[in-house]
């Protein structure tokens, strides 16, 4: 038994030679094809387990590049700087075909009380430049497990959101 979702736009990654072309300033709201519950944020994509961020009060994400290997990221605000973040090369992600990848986080669900599974969850991301230059982020997940102990499960989503590059 299984299910997959998707919305991807099936338009691919635009091919980048270094790190140093995702330098830029991006709206932290993003923009989806098809209607989401609630707005997807590049803050909460970057840093989910910070619990002090307040995500929806993050207007921008800066990136600069320090060198080939290490990317600077800040969430800024109205009042300036919220958080400031370093990302380097085989460390915290990999960078394959002009795309940056960020470590998979992988979890188990089944522990808490009302959770309908027992099994593994991931999630991955693949941020990079869409071919008209704007931030393009790729969410994938999955879930395999066994629904109430009894039936076997398998569901896969793919979500492409965009990222406006403001400068």
């Amino acid at each position: 038994m299984g299910c997959a979702v998707s919305s991807s736009t099936r338009e691919d990654f635009a091919p980048l030679p270094s790190l140093a072309r995702l330098a830029g300033v991006y709206r932290n709201r993003g923009e989806v094809a098809d209607p989401c519950p609630s707005p997807v944020r590049l803050s909460y994509l970057l840093w989910p387990q910070d619990a002090q961020l307040r995500h929806e009060q993050v207007e921008t994400i800066a990136v600069e590049a320090l060198g080939p290997q290490t990317l600077r990221v800040t969430a800024q605000g109205r009042d300036g700087a919220r958080k400031v973040g370093e990302y380097v090369l085989g460390r915290d992600f990999r960078w394959e075909g002009g795309r940056l990848l960020l470590e998979p986080r992988l979890s188990v669900a089944g522990f808490r009380s009302g959770e309908p599974m027992l099994g593994i969850v991931g999630e991955g991301l693949v941020l990079g430049l869409d071919h008209e230059g704007q931030g393009k982020v790729r969410q994938t997940g999955s879930a395999t497990g066994m629904a109430y102990l009894v039936v076997p499960l398998h569901l896969a989503t793919t979500n492409d959101v965009r990222f406006a590059k403001l400068r």
